[in-house]
């Protein structure tokens, strides 16, 4: 929708304007007809905060006051879109050293009679037009904020994001055998190609140039142009780091299990990227969750496939050294018997020396009775 002026005035520029004109960058929101309710209330008498929040599930923020111009507001969004330290960043994205900032969000004040280009989004007046500078999904910018103020911006969609799609060959870089070949994916990431157990996730702008210049302009105002930026293939590298834990669960060598479960964090389930602004969004934030569940679901199934042979083995070890305790037991009950007997082997011997000792002792005595 067309911002309009609610009542006749003058902008702090000089510009007169009367009620239903096409308002100016210089027109304040106060003077327009969209931020105020059907009961005369002023939408921004207390300060606003909205939230752009980016289809790669980067978020910033910006705030309304009451005393922002249309100029401001633009201002406040090419930040928001474009600042790498208080935004999300597209700046970095243009091939023009960081220097548009400005062209994200731009406001029409005159339409169009005499484009031809096939796609011309600057063709009525008083409107913001916002653009990305991220290629595919992970573009699309989403706000959220009061439900008044979300509505008096009038925000619609110009031209519906397209996912990415490419075509992907993976090579192994030490010995150059061909791993995969013209592997077509959505989006940008690789699932499970390089590794069924590797995922790999990749720029949406890999081998994209986006620019923003006088070549790009229609009456004026800069159009991104996102063009291909090397016909030939665009390469990088993975390193594969094998991070399984080996545990030794017996008593000789080669006798160990290994247990490894993949990343788990949000980012890598995707659900950072989850969007419910809108019905479009929160339906498509549907299927990555039920993605993100299926993935969490098999490192479980593992874990517990993990536990139970460690449990196995845990009962295992157990029997093994209750059977090695008794054994050793016997053993040693074995060796004791062997020593009593001998004990009482020399006992008997000892008893039966000390007799003879005494029989033969009397006997010289008897022998004296006999004389006498």
């Amino acid at each position: 929708d067309i911002f309009k002026a609610k009542h006749s005035g003058t902008t702090a520029l000089g510009y007169n304007y009367n009620v239903g004109d096409i308002a100016s960058s210089g027109t304040s929101l106060r003077d327009i007809d969209k931020f105020w309710d059907a009961n005369g209330k002023f939408l921004l008498e207390d300060p606003q905060t909205i939230t752009i929040t980016q289809g790669d599930g980067k978020t910033a923020t910006f705030t309304l006051y009451s005393t922002d111009t249309i100029g401001d507001l633009v201002d406040k969004l090419n930040i928001a879109i474009g600042d790498k330290d208080t935004g999300l960043g597209q700046s970095e994205r243009i091939n023009d050293g960081g220097s548009t900032t400005k062209n994200f969000a731009q406001y029409v004040t005159a339409a169009s009679t005499t484009s031809t280009a096939p796609f011309d989004p600057f063709t009525v007046g008083g409107t913001i037009v916002i653009q990305s500078a991220i290629n595919g999904y992970n573009g699309t910018l989403s706000f959220s904020g009061n439900e008044d103020i979300i509505k008096a911006l009038s925000l619609n969609t110009l031209q519906e994001a397209m996912e990415n799609s490419f075509e992907v060959s993976v090579y192994d870089a030490h010995t150059g055998a061909e791993v995969a070949k013209d592997v077509k994916v959505t989006g940008n990431i690789l699932y499970g190609v390089v590794n069924p157990n590797v995922d790999v996730k990749f720029d949406p702008n890999a081998d994209i140039l986006v620019n923003s210049s006088s070549s790009t302009t229609f009456h004026g105002y800069y159009l991104l142009d996102i063009t291909a930026d090397d016909p030939d293939d665009y390469t990088t590298y993975v390193h594969l780091a094998d991070n399984t834990t080996v545990f030794q669960i017996g008593a000789n060598q080669g006798e160990d299990m290994g247990i490894h479960i993949g990343n788990m964090s949000s980012e890598a389930l995707g659900v950072n990227r989850v969007l419910v602004t809108d019905r479009e969004s929160a339906a498509r934030s549907i299927s990555i969750i039920d993605s993100a569940i299926n993935k969490v679901s098999l490192p479980r199934a593992r874990l517990g496939a993990y536990q139970n042979r460690l449990e196995h083995t845990v009962n295992n070890l157990t029997t093994a050294s209750t059977n090695l305790k008794a054994s050793e037991s016997r053993i040693r009950d074995a060796d004791m018997a062997k020593e009593m007997m001998e004990f009482t082997r020399l006992n008997v011997l000892s008893q039966a020396g000390n007799a003879m000792l005494a029989q033969a002792n009397q006997l010289p005595a008897n022998v004296l009775t006999l004389i006498r």
